[in-house]
């Protein structure tokens, strides 16, 4: 049977998996698929081809189903849609910062971001403004779960030892008080106090486009009855 492009697809998405982004070349995933590295270039013109038909793949049924709700209840869906996806491969956060030009799931996914901004009423600048904070927030995000966990797979003792060498009591006085406690490191890089941390960030972010929202809002409000007055006064003779 002929390699498809889904089967160069499925097999790089494995591939990353198993030896992370920076082992993934052209002739590995060859000898991966056990084809000649002419087969993959019948598909993909070069690595960069490929690495960006690699970052759309994640996003494929991401608005499945639909998010529903207010336009900021949608967006924290969407944020954590996102996140999830990020995380589902080895290196994914990182792999999308390699990508060169967006694919069809890539771009339904901003499109999604960019039209429910649009619902809250914000301008066109800060709508803008307000999907890359919550972009670079989420890929940060993604990104820094994802080197903690291949920390952790080095083996949590050693990290925790390492970080705790590095603290001086009198020069970090903050970080030791906040790491203080024989499991204080190992809590802080759980899964579940990096989802709350997740969350917490998420909030203020959504609440700073909701302030900014219900701003404009005002400010149009009280241009129009402005507007609306002057249209009623008496004109002087």
């Amino acid at each position: 049977m002929a390699l498809s492009r889904e089967d160069v697809l499925a097999g790089a998405m494995r591939l990353l998996d198993e030896v992370g982004l920076d082992a993934l070349t052209m002739r590995r995933l060859a000898e991966e698929l056990d084809v000649q590295a002419g087969a993959i270039y019948y598909h993909f013109k070069d690595k960069q081809e490929l690495l960006d038909a690699m970052a759309d793949a994640l996003m494929d049924g991401l608005l499945e189903p639909t998010p529903e709700g207010a336009w900021d209840e949608v967006l924290a869906e969407l944020s954590r849609r996102l996140v999830a996806r990020l995380m589902s491969h080895r290196d994914a956060a990182r792999l999308t910062t390699t990508t060169v030009l967006p694919g069809p799931h890539g771009l339904a996914a901003a499109e999604a971001m960019m039209r429910t901004l649009k619902r809250a009423g914000l301008s066109k600048d800060a709508t803008l403004w307000g999907a890359s904070v919550l972009g670079y927030y989420i890929l940060g995000y993604a990104m820094d779960a994802q080197a903690t966990e291949a920390a952790k797979a080095r083996g949590m003792t050693a990290v925790v030892t390492a970080l705790r060498d590095q603290l001086d009591p009198e020069q970090h006085r903050e970080l030791v008080a906040m790491t203080r406690g024989a499991h204080a490191l190992e809590h802080m890089m759980s899964p579940r106090e990096l989802r709350t941390r997740f969350e917490f960030g998420l909030a203020l972010i959504l609440n700073g486009l909701k302030a900014l929202a219900t701003a404009k809002a005002r400010r149009t409000g009280k241009a129009a009855s402005s507007a609306k007055a002057k249209r009623r006064a008496p004109r002087r003779r």
